[in-house]
C-alpha cells in the first residue's frame, strides 16, 4: 500500500496543472483480497474505487475500476487497462482516467452548448408559428 500511496503522491504533484474538474484525490486505502483498494475522488464529485494488483508493482495482473456514478469512464479505463500489453504503472492509469475524463468534460459541455443552440432555435421556430397561426386567422399583429 505504501508504494501505491507514494506512486499517487508523486503523480499528483507532478499533476498540480491539472483543473479541478479533473483533479484526483486519494481519500483511502486498504489492503483488499485481490491486492489493494485505491479510493479516489474525481472531480470533486465522483468517487472511484480502483483495485491494484496484489505484487504491485512487479505484478501480471491487471488493475480494476469501479464507480457508482461514472459507468461509462469507469468501462473505458478498463477497457484500456484490459487491453494493455504490459504491465502497467498507477501513474499511467491516474493519467488515463483524467484524459478520459477531460474528453468526457469537453463532450459534455458542447453537448450543453448544442442543446442550448437547438433550445434558442426552438424559440424562434415558435414564434414564427405563432405568427403564421395568427395571420391565418387573419390577424396580423405580429406576436413576440
Amino acid at each position: 500500500i505504501e508504494v501505491l500511496v507514494a506512486e499517487f503522491e508523486e503523480w499528483s504533484a507532478q499533476s498540480s496543472d491539472v483543473s479541478v474538474e479533473c483533479s484526483i484525490v486519494l481519500l483511502d486505502s486498504k489492503a483488499a483480497e485481490a491486492g489493494c483498494d485505491l479510493l479516489f475522488l474525481l472531480g470533486g464529485e465522483h468517487e472511484f474505487r480502483l483495485t491494484c494488483p496484489r505484487d504491485y508493482p512487479q505484478h501480471e495482473e491487471k488493475f480494476f475500476c469501479q464507480s457508482r456514478s461514472l459507468n461509462l469512464w469507469s468501462s473505458a479505463l478498463n477497457e484500456y487497462m484490459l487491453d494493455s500489453a504490459h504491465p502497467q504503472q498507477l501513474n499511467e492509469i491516474l493519467t488515463k482516467a483524467v484524459q478520459l475524463h477531460k474528453g468526457k468534460s469537453s463532450r459534455n459541455t458542447q453537448a450543453d452548448d448544442d442543446d442550448d443552440d437547438a433550445e434558442d432555435n426552438e424559440d424562434e421556430d415558435d414564434v414564427d408559428y405563432e405568427d403564421e397561426m395568427d395571420m391565418a386567422d387573419g390577424q396580423y399583429d405580429e406576436v413576440n
